[in-house]
């Protein structure tokens, strides 16, 4: 299903909305800034540290992996440097010594054993949903994991519904392209978007109703950072482009129209899951998309006229917002969630 949506110049309204949502995340950071600096520090300190917190790959044979990795193995996926550092810190907080790294068939692969699961770590090479594709060929060609976990942060839909460091989980993951081209007519300043759906994909029923029942009444706190943490469990998008502009996501969001459940956020990297060779061939459904809210998919380079100060609030909102990801990750492992197999 395809359509088309033109947007010229920003009207009115649409440049206070925009200005409201840079607010919101202003103003958050303004109240939360401890939290925000000590996650930063917290995300900084591996940059300059790793050693501390992974050890160097080494080369390790396909046979010897598969028998690392046993038959009970959750496969996480992180895309940029921020998710990829607080994750590795909160799994070396979990095993209390350096992490062990693997080199197998040209990628690195961290892996810790946490009650009957072995947790299998790849890092994506960048950011959307082609490379978390071949991430997951790579693995799956390696061993079979009885789990994906998309783990990061996303994008919120509605700042007034929610905020940031939210943390939502994917019930439902809406998955679209969207095709812009300027007007071929000079006197028109517009610019025309196309979207267009190329997923709805449900992970499995069974564990997303029992995640649904363990956070209907526990909210989790960030041991991290000592705050508490909202949970919400619902319909994620998923898109080929980075989305920072209002005129887009309005346009994103006029193509939904009243589609019910109503999207609470979205991401780039989770239709690389419905195109890679594992889902295709085995209609795969023991996956989950875990993130949590860092921006509202607006002017997310405008938040400061400087620009070390801009990259600095960016980094310490995303790092914030990685922190509760991770949090609700290892609440969803420790609180045995993951207990159906493929």
């Amino acid at each position: 299903m395809t359509d088309r949506y033109k947007s010229g110049l920003e009207s009115e309204k649409e440049k206070k909305l925009s200005n409201a949502a840079h607010e919101n995340v202003m103003k958050f950071y303004e109240i939360n800034k401890k939290h925000c600096d000590d996650a930063y520090s917290y995300y900084k300190d591996y940059e300059l540290n790793k050693g501390k917190y992974v050890e160097k790959p080494c080369n390790l044979k396909l046979k010897e992996f598969r028998e690392l990795v046993g038959e009970k193995s959750i496969l996480v996926l992180t895309a940029n440097n921020i998710e990829e550092a607080i994750f590795l810190i909160s799994l070396y907080d979990m095993l209390k010594q350096p992490i062990q790294s693997y080199s197998v068939k040209k990628y690195v692969y961290q892996v810790i054993k946490v009650g009957e699961y072995t947790i299998i770590h790849n890092h994506t090479e960048r950011t959307g949903d082609e490379f978390t594709r071949r991430s997951i060929n790579a693995a799956t060609r390696l061993f079979q994991p009885s789990y994906i976990i998309l783990l990061g942060i996303c994008y919120g839909i509605d700042f007034k519904k929610h905020d940031l460091g939210d943390v939502f989980i994917s019930e439902t993951v809406h998955g679209f392209r969207v095709n812009f081209r300027d007007s071929d007519l000079e006197e028109e300043e517009q610019t025309f978007y196309e979207a267009e759906t190329e997923f709805l994909e449900l992970p499995d029923t069974d564990m997303i109703s029992l995640i649904k029942s363990h956070f209907n009444y526990y909210q989790p706190t960030n041991d991290i950072l000592g705050v508490r943490m909202n949970i919400i469990i619902g319909k994620m998008l998923s898109s080929n482009s980075l989305m920072s502009s209002k005129a887009v996501k309005t346009a994103v969001m006029s193509y939904l129209g009243q589609a019910r459940p109503k999207p609470i956020g979205g991401e780039m990297e989770a239709c690389g899951i419905f195109k890679s060779n594992y889902f295709e061939e085995l209609k795969f459904k023991k996956w989950l998309v875990i993130k949590s809210v860092c921006d509202w998919g607006e002017k997310k380079n405008a938040l400061s006229l400087d620009i070390e100060e801009n990259d600095r609030i960016k980094d310490s909102i995303q790092a914030y917002a990685m922190t509760n990801a991770c949090v609700v990750f290892k609440e969803i492992l420790n609180g045995e969630l993951l207990k159906e197999e493929i």
